[in-house]
């Protein structure tokens, strides 16, 4: 996902003590042949709607509107990776947990969709956790 600010943005942030950091991209690809053997949890911060229609096989879903109120439930020695449909929302939740302390955060770039369309593997609403209140 490529974004735009103005040329000030990171002047002005600097001068309000603000530091640059990045948030570390996975590919769809990458994550799959990692799965098996890494030491990660995949958030999806979807809505119950998309949720619903298919989602990455053992996610954990907290919607983004519900995961400030939900980090503390949240493994800090565990690699987070973060998920959406295309990646926008899930880059705006990794950036919410690595300002609240949590080092070891990765945004899956692409998404669900880039996901579905390489033809791994989609779960259903019943095979995973829902994290979040109504």
């Amino acid at each position: 996902m490529k974004g735009y600010f103005g040329e000030l943005a990171i002047e002005r942030a600097t001068e309000h003590g603000e530091t640059l950091k990045t948030i570390d991209q996975m590919t769809p690809a990458e994550l799959f042949q990692r799965l098996p053997s890494v030491d990660a949890l995949v958030i999806d911060v979807r809505s119950a709607v998309e949720w619903a229609a298919g989602h990455l096989p053992g996610a954990l879903h907290i919607p983004l509107g519900y995961l400030v109120d939900r980090m503390d439930s949240l493994p800090r020695s565990t690699t987070l990776i973060t998920q959406c449909q295309s990646g926008g929302r899930s880059a705006i939740a990794a950036s919410l947990l690595k300002k609240h302390g949590f080092d070891r955060v990765i945004n899956l770039a692409g998404g669900f969709a880039q996901w579905r369309d390489a033809g791994f593997p989609v779960a259903k609403d019943a095979d995973a956790t829902h994290v979040f209140s109504s």
